[in-house]
C-alpha cells in the first residue's frame, strides 16, 4: 500500500512539473482563467516574469512598476515573496501557476521592444583561471532555493580570500560566519575551469560552483545556496 502511494505521488509530481524544473529565464502571460471556474477573463495587465541565478526574480505588469525580489520553488508551490502560486504545470516553454485571484498561463519568450521593459541580466562571462578571482571577498547577500530549516553558522560563508599564486599549499581561504578572520575553516586546494568549480577541504570537503566573476562581484552556489561577494578592499 505505502509503495502504491510513493509511486502514485511521483506520477503526479511528473505530470506536474512535466520536463524541467528550471524556472530561470523570461516568461509572457497569454491567459488567465477564474481559479474558482476555469473560465477566461479579459485582461490588459499582462504579467512578465525573468526568474534569474540565484533565486531572484524582476516583475512588471504591463504599463506597470518593475519589482525585484527572490522567489523559492518547493514540490509544487512558487513563493516570490509577495506572491505565492500553486505550480499546475511547468515545462521547459510552459508555466501555469494558480493563486486565489486565478489561474495564469506563461510562455518563455524573447523580449522584444514594446513587449516588456525588464532589465536585461548581463551574461556571465567565463571564468576560466582562478586568478580572475584574486582578492578578499565579502558576503553581501545570500538567497536560496528552499526554505532553510536551521542556519548552520559554522558553515554560511561570510568572506574569502584568493591568491594570484599557489601559496602554502593553497590557493586561498574561505571562511564561515562563525570564524575568527585569521582562522578559516577551508582552504582552496584547486579550480576545476571546465566545471568551474572550487574544491576546498578543511572542517570538511566542500564543491562551491563559480557562477560568476565580473564587475566586482563573485556569485557561488552549493547545494541550492546561493553567496553574492564583492572585494570591499583591494
Amino acid at each position: 500500500m505505502k509503495k502504491a502511494l510513493l509511486i502514485t505521488t511521483a506520477l503526479l509530481s511528473l505530470a506536474i512539473y512535466g520536463e524541467s524544473k528550471d524556472i530561470t529565464g523570461d516568461w509572457k502571460e497569454v491567459k488567465r482563467m477564474s481559479a474558482k471556474t476555469g473560465t477566461s477573463i479579459a485582461y490588459t495587465d499582462t504579467m512578465f516574469f525573468r526568474f534569474m541565478s540565484g533565486n531572484e526574480y524582476v516583475s512588471q505588469k504591463k504599463g506597470g512598476f518593475i519589482y525585484k525580489g527572490t522567489y523559492k520553488m518547493e514540490n509544487n508551490t512558487l513563493d516570490m515573496g509577495a506572491r505565492f502560486y500553486t505550480i499546475l504545470k511547468h515545462t521547459k516553454t510552459t508555466l501555469k501557476l494558480k493563486d486565489d485571484g486565478g489561474i495564469y498561463e506563461f510562455v518563455m519568450y524573447t523580449p522584444q521592444d514594446g513587449m516588456s521593459k525588464l532589465p536585461d541580466e548581463p551574461k556571465a562571462a567565463p571564468v576560466t583561471d582562478i586568478t580572475q578571482m584574486k582578492g578578499h571577498w565579502s558576503e553581501f547577500k545570500r538567497t536560496s532555493d528552499h526554505t532553510i530549516q536551521e542556519i548552520d553558522y559554522q558553515r554560511l560563508i561570510k568572506m574569502m580570500d584568493i591568491f594570484t599564486h599557489f601559496e602554502d599549499g593553497n590557493w586561498g581561504y574561505v571562511f564561515a560566519t562563525r570564524d575568527a578572520d585569521n582562522n578559516p575553516s577551508w582552504h582552496i586546494d584547486s579550480y576545476d575551469s571546465k566545471s568551474q568549480v572550487l574544491h576546498c577541504s578543511g572542517r570538511d570537503s566542500r564543491d562551491l560552483k563559480v557562477m560568476k566573476c565580473q564587475d566586482n562581484e563573485l556569485v557561488l552556489e552549493e547545494k541550492g545556496i546561493t553567496y553574492f561577494f564583492r572585494r570591499f578592499k583591494q
